[in-house]
């Protein structure tokens, strides 16, 4: 997150004002995501114990679909409430154009980081933490750093919102592919 900021801070001192207010939106509009993500170890526990894997492997597309389904309604009412929200916040035009820009471009990606995060809970509860860690190091230092970095040298401050959407779609993706993988190889040996 430190390394986002100083990517953000390069431009104007108002990004990092907007970008710290559109972090504690981001939170409470995944803070949904996050409560599913934290069901999903219990329900993979029960469900290891009684070797019913197919149900594990039910309840992470479920639990997809829905983070996707999720994310585009807060996409939606962020992208047409993000001006409001951002005069709520700071009377700085500056400020107000930033983070509309924020809420009119990541929200649609926060699904994908929902199934990142629901993909990092059922890997830990497979005894797998080790993968999970790799993922989510993968997805910060793969693909955020220098996507925004990318983004940054080339679009300024809307490349690099652009590059963390990005990054967050890839993460989920990925995770979720390689989340599949490896129950696929659990089921085989059960």
């Amino acid at each position: 997150m430190r390394l986002l900021k100083a990517t953000i801070a390069q431009f104007r001192g108002e990004s990092i004002t907007a970008f710290r207010w559109c972090s504690r939106i981001e939170f409470l509009s995944m803070s949904v995501l996050f409560a599913l993500a934290a069901s999903m170890g219990p329900f993979t526990g029960q469900n290891i114990g009684a070797g019913k894997i197919d149900r594990i492997i039910e309840a992470v597309k479920k639990g997809s679909s829905f983070s996707i389904l999720w994310s585009v309604a807060m996409a939606v009412i962020l992208f047409f409430t993000g001006p409001f929200l951002a005069c709520l916040f700071s009377s700085d035009p500056e400020v107000v154009s930033i983070t509309a820009l924020y809420l009119g471009m990541v929200p649609f990606a926060y699904g994908f980081q929902g199934i990142a995060q629901i993909v990092n809970t059922v890997l830990n509860t497979l005894k797998k933490p080790l993968q999970a860690s790799v993922l989510m190091l993968l997805t910060m230092f793969g693909l955020v750093v220098p996507l925004t970095k990318l983004g940054a040298s080339y679009y300024g401050l809307e490349g690099v919102f652009a590059g963390l959407a990005i990054s967050y779609v890839l993460g989920g993706c990925i995770s979720y592919l390689l989340c599949r993988k490896w129950i696929a190889t659990i089921q085989a040996t059960i």
